[in-house]
């Protein structure tokens, strides 16, 4: 199962000019990576179901099924989780299928993977701006027009100019205003424990400001306690995409997957949390957290009812007021990865690192 459903959201957006379509692109991809599937055995052979997975994906992308392609890259990376080329497949792959989400976060772990390489922040950028995000976008195509050197980019870093011009007409301080009274508001709700006519406060405040990860969050808070937790962990998700330094996103995101009966998933949120939380963050819910990784890790846990709500105190409640806006994306690339730098060819209308020859 998908680590991130993907939410019926606005379609993907098409590739800039260079991109001749994503079936000739990837034949061009196998091909650096050694024309035949046998090749790809060389960078994903510590794990014999990451490798049945990447070597379904392959076909998925060549049938522009991108869906399908994303849930098995998903599944490769929860095997092989530094095999950072896989990340950028499963970003890419998301990214086309409509679920911006989980681009973003596979873009950012590639980034950790692979700080020197400028490659992601153009496909970040574009799963930024689909979110509402323009100042994030922004950020993320300007460090890689600032990064890309290579000839080969040329045609992208100008397509990164365009869009970053398309994005500066627009600053969002009057939608961020309206989405701050309503998020007052929607404090109030909450704490009234009215949490259905929290969630259409918070609603009405995102279509006024997509980007505000404080109305994600606390929507995310609402939808859970009213009992929605699929449509919980798409709010609570958005509000990683927009702010994923937040450390309490993902506490509430572990618990709704919990109540999803998605324990798995739920793991992964949880560790992410206490990672995240360990310096700064509220003992109390830390060690909450430990044991509920400690009980998931133990066994099965029993199901629970479908669309049953979730204990009423099980996250850190959201802020009455909106945190500060969060810090550029992802992290500043230097210099291109000598391992990557001169292979480059185009996965989705954006460019993409050349394939690995040895094993992650």
């Amino acid at each position: 199962m998908s680590c991130f459903p993907t939410p019926p959201i606005e379609p993907a957006r098409r590739g800039p000019a260079p991109a001749r379509g994503l079936r000739v692109s990837l034949i061009a991809l196998v091909a650096v990576a050694g024309v035949s599937v046998a090749t790809s055995r060389a960078y994903a052979q510590k794990s014999p179901t990451a490798q049945a997975c990447l070597e379904r994906a392959y076909q998925h992308l060549v049938g522009d099924r991108f869906a399908d392609a994303a849930a098995e890259l998903e599944t490769a990376v929860r095997f092989e989780p530094r095999f950072a080329y896989g990340w950028y497949l499963l970003a890419s792959a998301s990214r086309r299928a409509g679920d911006p989400d989980r681009a973003a976060f596979a873009y950012r772990r590639y980034a950790e993977l692979r700080p020197a390489d400028p490659d992601p922040y153009f496909g970040l950028g574009l799963s930024l701006a689909a979110v509402g995000d323009r100042a994030g976008a922004r950020a993320a195509l300007d460090k890689f027009v600032e990064a890309d050197r290579r000839p080969s980019s040329a045609s992208f870093i100008d397509e990164a100019r365009r869009r970053m011009t398309a994005l500066e007409h627009d600053d969002g301080k009057a939608a961020a205003q309206v989405s701050a009274e309503r998020n007052g508001q929607a404090a109030g709700l909450l704490a009234a424990r009215k949490f259905a006519e929290a969630a259409e406060f918070l609603r009405a405040s995102i279509a006024q400001a997509p980007a505000d990860a404080a109305a994600w969050y606390k929507l995310g808070f609402a939808l859970r306690q009213a009992g929605q937790p699929v449509e919980a962990a798409k709010a609570y998700r958005r509000s990683i995409t927009l702010r994923p330094e937040d450390a309490d996103a993902y506490y509430g995101l572990g618990q709704v997957l919990v109540a999803a009966n998605r324990p798995e998933e739920a793991l992964v949120s949880f560790r992410t949390y206490v990672r995240a939380a360990k310096d700064r963050g509220d003992p109390r819910w830390i060690s909450k957290a430990r044991q509920e990784i400690a009980r998931l890790e133990s066994g099965p846990r029993p199901p629970r009812p479908e669309g049953a709500a979730p204990p009423a105190a099980v996250a850190p409640p959201p802020a009455a007021t909106a945190p500060a806006a969060s810090p550029p994306a992802g992290r500043r690339a230097t210099s291109p990865s000598p391992s990557l730098a001169d292979a480059h060819s185009t996965v989705g209308g954006e460019p993409t690192p050349a394939p690995p020859k040895t094993a992650p």
